[in-house]
């Protein structure tokens, strides 16, 4: 430092460091070789110092910004003034705050495992930066649908699904709320095509693994019906998603948005894959029963008509469904046991029942 004012004005050293020459720094720093290490304090008063450029219009944010990796984000977890190896990602790279916690898990269990990437949001980092970054430089308000899959594949390396079942539900529900809302429907594209990649592993299951819905993983299904569930659940072709222990607010939006979200996504649920197979011993003479019934059956069409409408049209364009197709057979014995469709699983208990319809 020259303490000499007359000697600096001489040799022409600058007084004030400018905007422009904070931005000059910035480049050199992303574009060394060299590993770049800093304190978080250092780099929140470097930001601080650009962000007052950026209010005085001195300085074009987005364009610097948005074009380049510029924001450093530390690479482990330490004390704000403690000097750490980072990285620059670029804003698309990073988010503000994440609303489901899903990425402060992520770190806390990267962190046992004493695993080092870079700290993607920004809140904890910069609490005070908020407006700078979100509206000076483009960084997302939220995690993107893209942002959560790579959280959640991380976190599936890193954790058991019992661990972070719940932590799952979050983000699933987090994506049937803004499914929900937005007319465009290329997040919900999305999700369902890494799905069904083999390597996407993200749906925690009953028996504690990791699945995907890539047909090598059998039938992945969300249970219903917990005494169905309960038939099945130590079948070795069927996985049954597990959101952990769910408050009665949280099985509202299960049963709600979030089944809706799993039924757009190919996630069946249990009472829609599972079926009931008669099984019965000795038959007895039908007339009586089919001549009773056939008598019935206008009076039915006509309530399901009036009353189930939409169920009434698919009945009617299902051949299978058709009444021309239906045979009455009246037996001595009858019971039945749980199948799930295409699958040989069955329930090993069969119940005794009066009557059964079967397709």
């Amino acid at each position: 430092q020259v303490s000499s004012g007359s000697l600096r004005n001489v040799i022409g050293f600058k007084t004030n460091v400018s905007h422009s020459d904070a931005l000059m720094t910035l480049n050199l720093w992303m574009t060394s070789q060299v590993p770049f290490s800093a304190s978080v304090d250092q780099m929140s008063k470097f930001y601080t110092f650009v962000s007052e450029g950026a209010a005085d219009a001195k300085i074009d944010i987005k364009r610097e910004f948005t074009s380049c990796s510029s924001i450093f984000t530390p690479l482990i977890r330490a004390r704000s003034s403690e000097v750490v190896h980072g990285k620059f990602l670029s804003p698309k790279d990073l988010y503000w705050h994440d609303p489901t916690g899903c990425s402060e898990t992520t770190e806390e269990f990267v962190l046992v495992k004493n695993r080092m990437f870079p700290r993607r949001m920004l809140c904890s980092t910069y609490p005070n930066l908020c407006e700078f970054f979100t509206e000076a430089c483009g960084v997302p308000k939220v995690p993107t649908t893209a942002d959560y899959v790579e959280m959640l594949l991380r976190l599936s390396k890193v954790a058991l699904p019992s661990q972070v079942a719940h932590q799952v539900f979050r983000v699933f529900v987090r994506w049937a709320t803004d499914i929900h809302s937005v007319s465009d429907k290329n997040d919900l594209v999305y999700v369902k095509d890494s799905l069904q990649k083999l390597e996407t592993t993200i749906l925690p299951t009953l028996v504690d693994k990791w699945v995907s819905l890539h047909p090598s993983f059998g039938l992945v299904c969300w249970s219903d019906d917990d005494e169905l569930k309960q038939h099945f659940q130590n079948c070795i072709d069927v996985d049954f998603i597990q959101f952990g222990t769910l408050s009665s607010e949280d099985k509202q939006i299960l049963y709600g948005r979030v089944a809706a979200l799993m039924k757009s996504l190919g996630i069946p649920a249990l009472s829609k894959v599972v079926h009931r197979e008669a099984i019965f011993y000795g038959t007895a003479d039908n007339r009586e029963k089919a001549t009773l019934l056939c008598g019935l059956l206008p009076y039915m069409q006509r309530y399901i008509y009036k009353t189930h409408r939409d169920a009434y049209i698919n009945f009617q364009q299902n051949e299978i469904m058709k009444l021309s197709n239906l045979q009455i057979i009246v037996v001595e014995k009858l019971f039945h046991k749980y199948m799930l469709k295409g699958h040989e699983s069955s329930s090993k208990k069969r119940f005794k029942c009066h009557c059964l319809l079967q397709v």
